[in-house]
């Protein structure tokens, strides 16, 4: 004899409307928590954070701006960040080209250029810092500048 005892297939019964309803209005109110969690002022400085580092904070600054999101202080920020990202790698691209059709003044321009560099990473800490001790992101002419980006 072949005894093969399956387990009993477990009755499914299907939930009523009522019991659909609670369950979607249960995790509806989850999912408003966790976006209440996500939505503090602690996610929106790392933001801004995200935004001021060197280089690669230009991406992040440049979409924001693009597709209008966030609030008035991220797109302040976004502003300033493509503004030091365009002016660094304007005068870099400018320094290089010189440096590479001018034989005399090759190392001069190399110098200029690695301090134009190093400028914008210190400038792109400091304003790290300003926004970690909740001071005010302004640096003279350059933040007017930005200000009139769209």
């Amino acid at each position: 004899m072949n005894s093969d005892p399956s387990p009993p297939k477990p009755k499914t019964s299907k939930p009523s409307d009522a019991e659909l309803e609670q369950l979607r209005g249960e995790i509806q109110a989850e999912f408003m928590e966790i976006r209440d969690e996500l939505d503090n002022d602690d996610v929106r400085r790392l933001t801004l954070f995200v935004y001021l580092i060197p280089i690669v904070g230009f991406i992040p600054a440049l979409w924001t701006l693009y597709r209008r999101l966030g609030d008035r202080p991220q797109q302040s920020v976004s502003r300033l960040s493509v503004t030091l990202a365009m002016g660094w790698l304007l005068g870099y691209l400018l320094l290089n080209l010189g440096a590479n059709t001018s034989p005399n003044l090759t190392l001069p321009l190399l110098l200029i250029s690695s301090l134009l560099t190093s400028g914008y990473f210190l400038t792109n800490i400091w304003l790290m810092v300003q926004l970690f001790r909740r001071k005010r992101l302004w640096l003279p002419g350059i933040s007017r500048l930005s200000d009139r980006l769209p």
